[in-house]
């Protein structure tokens, strides 16, 4: 489905040619593709999730990519690439941080459980 909007919105990006020479026409973002809040107030294209991510419907009007099982990000973000899970950790996805796996602690310098021993 497309639409002719003002502005594209969340989750949405714009498949039309530049603006102001045509109409803006926009379209859901599908396929591993997301457009955030920022983005779609550039009335930006959708742009293909980061390295090991998937798309998150969060909503009907609104998409972002979070880690794959096994991944995660350090930052917690969604709509960045996400690392390996480390050796000793459970990774879930998503945007949670690593969780030490049975008789495993973290033993990262400055305890972001990016290492477990």
């Amino acid at each position: 489905t497309q639409s002719t909007w003002a502005d594209c919105a969340a989750g949405w990006g714009r498949v039309s040619d530049d603006p102001p020479s045509s109409p803006l026409v926009c379209a859901a973002c599908t396929g591993g593709t997301f457009s955030s809040p920022d983005s779609a107030a550039r009335d930006e294209r959708c742009v293909v999730c980061p390295e090991n991510t998937v798309q998150l419907a969060t909503s009907a009007s609104n998409s972002s990519c979070v880690c794959k099982a096994n991944f995660f990000s350090p930052s917690g973000a969604a709509n960045v690439a996400c690392i390996e899970c480390p050796r000793g950790g459970a990774c879930a996805g998503g945007t949670a941080q690593p969780l030490p796996l049975p008789d495993y602690f973290d033993t990262s310098p400055r305890g972001d459980a990016t290492e477990f021993s």
